[in-house]
């Protein structure tokens, strides 16, 4: 609920800007974001402590012995808490396309497609640019709250720090959008498995010490996800899935 009020506050005055001036706003509150994070060290615990243990949702223990039963039955076996966090998640994943789906198959859908297709145009249609786009930012905070808090709920991990809320996060959504498509909901899915791929690729080259003309090859992520955010909107500037769903 909190997410989605300071949402709807910043959205009201936010969304009013256009083009470029609404790309710098909102990184610009992300920054601030971050430095009140790391600042803010008696809530957040600062950039070098963050927060420790942080509870794993084991969501097939809280449930009654049958129902953990068959829960256990259904999985073939034993469910241990790595599995669970992996259930609970993709069990999040697929509400939040199920969901998002049917609002684009709405009505609602349709005037937030017509407002993705030109405000000047939807707006001699009668719909309320400004309200639509205030609501759909609403429901995208919502949806990053319940991913944030399963984050920081991670299994086995139970620690969470203000780093990982850095402009370079920002920049991975925004790539891992355009890759998979702006006007798409299952594009996200698809630009998420592209943008990890490159991080595990980013992450061996790192472990393997290699060497170009003498340059460490560490340390690349602004390169590449910039790299590949440029690639992208040059070749295929609707993303990797096109398409109103």
């Amino acid at each position: 609920f909190f997410t989605c009020l300071i949402a709807y506050l910043i959205g009201g005055q936010v969304l009013r800007l256009k083009g470029h001036y609404l790309a710098m706003a909102t990184l610009g509150f992300g920054i601030i974001v971050e430095i009140v994070f790391r600042q803010w060290t008696a809530v957040t615990g600062g950039s070098s402590d963050g927060i420790f243990g942080i509870p794993t949702i084991q969501v097939i223990d809280s449930l009654p012995r049958i129902g953990r039963r068959m829960a256990e039955a259904a999985a073939g076996g034993q469910v241990d808490m790595r599995q669970q966090y992996f259930y609970l998640v993709w069990g999040f994943v697929f509400l939040a396309l199920l969901l998002a789906n049917n609002i684009v198959r709405s009505r609602v859908g349709r005037a937030f497609r017509a407002v993705h297709g030109s405000e000047l145009a939807a707006e001699s249609l009668g719909v309320d640019t400004e309200r639509y786009k205030v609501q759909v930012f609403v429901f995208s905070a919502a949806l990053a709250s319940i991913a944030g808090s399963l984050h920081a709920h991670n299994a086995g991990i139970g620690y969470i720090n203000p780093s990982e809320f850095s402009f370079m996060a920002s920049v991975q959504l925004l790539v891992m959008v355009v890759i998979g498509g702006l006007a798409s909901v299952w594009g996200s899915l698809f630009g998420a498995g592209a943008i990890q791929l490159l991080k595990v690729w980013m992450l061996n080259l790192e472990k393997s010490d290699h060497h170009l003309f003498g340059l460490a090859l560490k340390g690349l992520d602004p390169i590449v996800f910039g790299g590949v955010l440029i690639a992208v909107m040059i070749l295929v500037p609707q993303g990797l899935v096109r398409g109103g769903t």
